[in-house]
């Protein structure tokens, strides 16, 4: 595993030739976004799950999806290949954020 002064590090990217670059720089992991609708860009359109799948084919780190995942549709990102999923506004914005978190690792897992 790729190391930055011991600890594993990752790199934001947003087009599948980042993701190709991100990984020949070295990162350990990718996060790739924007996946679905998010208030945090509201003027830009969203990547889609296609993203995530043809990444992890050019990819042999690990990707986490971002941007827009909430229950309904975390476990997309899961199916589609992802390592993992990276959420924001469903737990910042949420008025219980543990309870929403439970809600989103378990729909996750099924």
């Amino acid at each position: 595993e790729t190391m930055f002064y011991g600890a594993p590090f990752g790199l934001s990217t947003h087009t599948l030739e980042e993701t190709i670059i991100g990984e020949k720089l070295g990162a350990s992991y990718l996060l790739l976004s924007h996946i679905f609708h998010t208030n945090c860009k509201k003027n830009l359109p969203p990547k889609g799950i296609n993203i995530i799948k043809k990444a992890t084919k050019k990819c042999s780190i690990p990707i986490i999806g971002l941007g827009g995942i909430n229950e309904k549709n975390i476990t997309s990102i899961i199916i589609s290949g992802a390592y993992g999923a990276g959420v924001m506004s469903a737990i910042m914005g949420s008025e219980n954020p543990y309870e929403s978190t439970l809600k989103l690792k378990n729909a996750m897992l099924k």
